[in-house]
Formats: C-alpha cells, structure tokens, sequence
C-alpha cells in the first residue's frame, strides 16, 4: 500500500498532466499547475513519521 508521501507525489504528478492537457485554456492550465505544487509542497513538508503512514 503506498504511503501518503507517494499519496501525495501521484496527485501532483496528476495535476501536472492536467495543466499540460489544457495548456491551451491559461485559467484552467495554471489551475492544475497550482494544484501540482500544492501537492507536492504537501508531500514535501511531512515528517518522515506522516511520509510513512
């Protein structure tokens, strides 16, 4: 089972699929770029304890 550390990375690396699928509507392209970083910021700040679970 992965753990929310990975949890996390996916949704991110879903997001960025998304910004780049809709690179031709600049609202909705920086939308899902945002999201990405938001993901990945999330995933980046866990303690190894919160990474693990």
């Amino acid at each position: 089972m992965p753990n929310k550390y990975l949890l996390l990375m996916n949704e991110s690396e879903k997001a960025e699929f998304k910004a780049i699928q809709r690179k031709d509507d600049e609202v909705m392209s920086k939308f899902w770029k945002d999201m990405s970083n938001f993901y990945k910021e999330k995933a980046l700040n866990l303690t190894i304890e919160e990474a693990l679970k």
